[in-house]
């Protein structure tokens, strides 16, 4: 689930690959974005100016979408399992991945790769996150730790 900051607009996944952008004023779905493939949507997030939703997939994927026109402008395929989180730094430039493969990366959004792998979990990770203010990334793992990447 994806809740955009600036409009009363939502995204929702599901297992069947779809993601659905719902407009609460209308009570019903606006859109629907199409990933290459079928697998489940296990993740999603806005940019911070909401014009960008980035999706997680099950089959590794990360899938970005420009929200105005519902189109995908770029699929990345850096994972070895599934992508179980995505999320964007509060200055919008950098998205966060975390993976089943035990990975965090670090996605230069502007430029359309991926800059950093940050590897030492043993185990799936299940989540990354941004500081909001400082240039700390965060994240935990099936491990039972939580790490501070700084």
């Amino acid at each position: 689930l994806a809740v955009a900051a600036s409009s009363p607009i939502v995204a929702s996944g599901g297992k069947d690959g779809q993601v659905r952008v719902w407009d609460l004023r209308q009570q019903s779905c606006v859109r629907t974005l199409s990933s290459a493939g079928n697998e489940e949507v296990l993740s999603l997030h806005l940019n911070p100016s909401d014009t960008v939703l980035a999706g997680g997939f099950a089959d590794a994927a990360c899938v970005l979408w420009e929200m105005r026109m519902g189109r995908a402008v770029q699929t990345l395929k850096h994972h070895q399992h599934q992508c179980r989180s995505v999320h964007y730094a509060a200055d919008g430039r950098w998205l966060l991945t975390a993976s089943f493969d035990g990975t965090v990366a670090c996605v230069d959004v502007t430029e359309g790769c991926v800059e950093t792998v940050l590897t030492g979990h043993t185990d799936r990770v299940v989540c990354a996150r941004s500081h909001p203010a400082r240039p700390w990334v965060l994240s935990c793992s099936v491990d039972k730790t939580v790490r501070l990447w700084a």
